[in-house]
């Protein structure tokens, strides 16, 4: 019975008529599917791991390749996206093309600028004086002044 054979026992058991025939690759492969997606979900979360944001047409901003200590970790010019495919991005700037991973590539933030109808003005904000130390008096000992 287990693994294909016969048991010898004492116990009366039952006796296949026929051998019975199991696929051992498709149960491999389903565990070892399953175990990856497990693994995949485990890792993402712990990752934190979102779909990246980054649509076609959107302005990025590239990582720059550090080259010291006071380097900025941005390009100062912005680049636009042409093509997603996967993680790797492709971009733009005028003549130059460039393919980057979804990591290098940062969205450019949206800045919306409003006029305002009614110009304000601030409220004027009174600042108040420093409080001044008192002069402090050197101590009469035993009746002694310095002025005399």
């Amino acid at each position: 019975m287990m693994f294909g054979r016969n048991v010898n026992d004492k116990l009366p058991s039952l006796q296949p008529s026929a051998p019975i025939k199991i696929n051992r690759m498709s149960y491999r492969q389903h565990d070892t599917n399953n175990i990856k997606q497990k693994g995949k979900c485990y890792h993402d979360i712990k990752k934190k791991m979102q779909p990246s944001s980054i649509k076609v047409g959107d302005h990025v901003l590239i990582r720059s390749e550090k080259k010291g200590k006071v380097a900025l970790p941005w390009r100062a010019n912005t680049f636009r996206v042409t093509a997603v495919k996967g993680d790797s991005i492709l971009i733009e700037d005028g003549n130059h093309r460039l393919m980057r991973h979804s990591t290098a590539v940062k969205k450019m933030p949206i800045t919306v600028t409003t006029a305002p109808d009614v110009p304000t003005t601030p409220p004027e904000t009174i600042v108040a004086q420093r409080p001044r130390r008192s002069i402090k008096r050197q101590p009469n000992y035993y009746g002694y002044s310095s002025t005399a």
